[in-house]
């Protein structure tokens, strides 16, 4: 699973910070061949989710995704040379990035949300949202 760490995401926060707070984002992007594409694609992604949330979120469906059955659980979908999925809440401060995760198979995706709600939890109980 991994620290029990998030990175909050604000007009502040910098590409390097949110994927710096979780090592698993690092391996994910391991031997990575299009890391800077993918950095760049995220910078962009992130900076729609900063200007108008639920615009983004209706605009571009194939990169946004509410996930079914879980409020305010969210992804980000990168499917090019890696299937590379961010899942994030929605909070009224800001963004939170709970869980990067590489999909190499349908298996992955139901525990990555275990983590992220675990994450998630563990965030309210410290900063009592």
């Amino acid at each position: 699973k991994g620290e029990i760490k998030m990175a909050k995401i604000s007009k502040e926060t910098t590409l390097g910070e949110i994927l710096k707070t979780y090592s698993n984002a690092q391996d994910v992007l391991k031997g990575f061949g299009q890391r800077k594409h993918f950095e760049n694609w995220l910078y962009l992604k992130l900076k729609m989710l900063d200007m108008d949330c639920k615009t983004a979120l209706v605009s571009d469906p194939k990169t946004f995704k509410q996930i079914r059955g879980h409020d305010n659980l969210f992804e980000i979908r990168y499917r090019k040379q890696k299937n590379i999925r961010i899942l994030f809440s929605i909070e009224d401060f800001g963004k939170i990035v709970l869980y990067p995760f590489e999909e190499k198979n349908k298996n992955d995706f139901k525990p990555a949300i275990g983590v992220a709600k675990e994450r998630k939890k563990e965030y309210e109980k410290k900063h009592i949202i």
